[in-house]
C-alpha cells in the first residue's frame, strides 16, 4: 500500500505534535484549553472581505431601538419602523450601495454584508431591512437630501 501523505522532514517544535505531523489528543485540562489555532485570525477569515462592516452591523443591532416589538399596533409599528429607517440612515447603513454622486459608497459587497448580518439577526417580517432591501424607492427617499432625510 502506498502513503500518499505530504510528511514533514523537519521534527515537530511542539510537545503536542508528533513527528508524523498529526496532533495528539489533550492529556490534561490545561493542554485541552489552550488554543491551537488563531483564533482572532481564523474570525478575521471567517468575517471575509468585509469584516469591519459586518461588525459594525452587529453592534448597530445591539440597539434596542432596532429589535421588533410584537405589541405594536399598525400605526405605532408604522412609526417605528420609520424611526428605525432614520437610525439605519444615520449610522449610514443605506449609503453603501449608492452611486458617489449621490452621497453613498459604491460598495455593493459592503452593502450585502451589513444587510446579511441585520436579516440574521432577526429574520422576521416587517423589519425596516427588508423596506430597505424590496423598496429601492422608499431607500433613495432617505438619502441625504432627500425630503424625508
Amino acid at each position: 500500500m502506498t502513503d500518499a501523505a505530504v510528511r514533514p522532514t523537519t521534527p515537530a517544535t511542539s510537545t503536542r505534535t508528533p513527528v508524523g505531523g498529526a496532533p495528539t489528543a489533550p492529556h490534561s485540562a490545561a493542554e485541552a484549553a489552550e488554543a491551537r489555532i488563531d483564533t482572532e485570525r481564523v474570525t478575521d477569515l471567517l468575517l471575509g472581505t468585509w469584516g469591519h462592516i459586518r461588525r459594525e452591523a452587529r453592534e448597530m443591532i445591539k440597539d434596542p431601538a432596532l429589535w421588533r416589538d410584537d405589541s405594536l399596533g399598525m400605526d405605532a409599528h408604522r412609526e417605528r419602523t420609520l424611526s428605525q429607517l432614520h437610525l439605519l440612515v444615520q449610522n449610514k447603513a443605506v449609503h453603501r450601495a449608492f452611486p458617489k454622486r449621490l452621497g453613498g459608497e459604491e460598495n455593493n459587497g459592503a452593502n450585502i454584508a451589513g444587510f446579511e448580518e441585520l436579516v440574521a439577526a432577526d429574520t422576521s417580517e416587517p423589519w425596516p431591512v427588508s423596506v430597505i432591501a424590496n423598496a429601492p424607492g422608499i431607500s433613495r427617499l432617505m438619502m441625504p437630501g432627500s425630503h424625508l432625510s
